[in-house]
């Protein structure tokens, strides 16, 4: 695919190239990954970058056999094909927006990317650029191959992480929530809430528990940590397990939520359970099934669970608690 690409003598028809130039566009402009999770929507964003790599390709190739006026300067040819590439990206956002879709000036940034790594990987094998100056020729194209991927290592890097942390959350399984493992991060949402590892002075020691992680809740309303996707199927499981640790010698109560993929926002259409906390460790052993008889007219989908919610109804003056691992049993 590589050599018929990028081969000087480009052999398919110009009409070939714009009928795929055209496909292209289309799939940019109607084209839509389901958004269900947090992979889906980073690949559609990195679609971009991806479609705009052959865009500038072709465009390129159109052009090399349409004109000869830049002939002598293959550099100004270059600049043509990235000028019309980006401002095809820019009429594609236009269009959007006007079509009531995501509309976005990053997108179009994704899209300088995909257009300076493809002209970049064709200028490294062009033989009119490089023998434009033979002897800076090798090193010219050495460096521009280096520039092409280091762009493209750099526009992929958000899809190569969200991907490791799915990796890292199956993995982890049945662990369904450990505040102190990076693979969360992309996950994890906040609501007036700090968490971070106790400082070594305070000597927290559960055995046989792992880490504990610090968590804060500030004044304001519904403070909470939440996972927005949990690994989906608890089938196979009959217990949650939490643990939490407060210095507190006054109780208080924390409220656990769980819901699945088909959860309607409704209070009764998901798992909400009170959790007193009380001065030490506070042991919680929930019954899965009791999670999936929640819902008031149906049953929740063990095998597509979707958020996990730990949170309080409007402490008056902050809570300060410790978390460990969240595991099935």
């Amino acid at each position: 695919m590589y050599n018929v690409l990028f081969r000087p003598n480009f052999c398919y028809k110009d009409s070939a190239l714009l009928v795929a130039l055209v496909v292209i566009v289309f799939v940019l402009l109607f084209g839509k990954l389901p958004d269900s999770n947090l992979f889906w929507r980073e690949l559609q964003n990195s679609g971009h970058t991806l479609l705009f790599i052959p865009i500038a390709v072709f465009i390129l190739l159109l052009l090399q056999d349409a004109s000869k006026v830049f002939w002598q300067n293959p550099f100004k040819l270059y600049m043509a094909a990235c000028l019309i590439s980006l401002l095809i990206g820019i009429i594609i956002e236009l269009i959007q927006l006007i079509m009531s879709r995501d509309a976005s000036l990053i997108d179009v940034v994704r899209d300088l990317t995909g257009i300076i790594v493809g002209l970049g990987l064709r200028a490294s094998v062009d033989p009119e650029l490089l023998t434009y100056r033979m002897k800076a020729g090798k090193k010219m194209a050495t460096r521009i191959v280096m520039l092409s991927f280091f762009v493209f290592a750099v526009s992929m890097s958000p899809l190569a992480l969200i991907s490791a942390s799915y990796l890292q959350r199956e993995i982890a399984f049945p662990v369904i929530v450990d505040l102190t493992a990076n693979w969360m991060q992309p996950f994890l949402r906040l609501n007036n809430a700090v968490i971070d590892l106790p400082e070594s002075s305070e000597e927290i020691r559960i055995d046989k528990e792992g880490q504990l992680t610090r968590v804060e809740f500030k004044r304001g309303i519904y403070p909470g940590v939440s996972i927005i996707e949990t690994f989906p199927d608890w089938s196979a499981y009959r217990v949650l397990t939490i643990i939490v640790y407060s210095k507190l010698m006054q109780p208080f109560e924390l409220i656990l939520r769980i819901h699945d993929d088909q959860h309607n926002d409704d209070y009764s259409d998901r798992f909400n359970s009170e959790l007193a906390i009380n001065e030490g460790v506070n042991y919680f052993h929930i019954l899965l099934e009791d999670i999936e008889k929640a819902p008031l007219n149906r049953e929740m989908n063990m095998t597509q669970i979707k958020g996990v919610t730990l949170f309080s109804a409007l402490p008056a003056d902050g809570l300060q608690f410790y978390v460990g691992a969240m595991r099935l049993e």
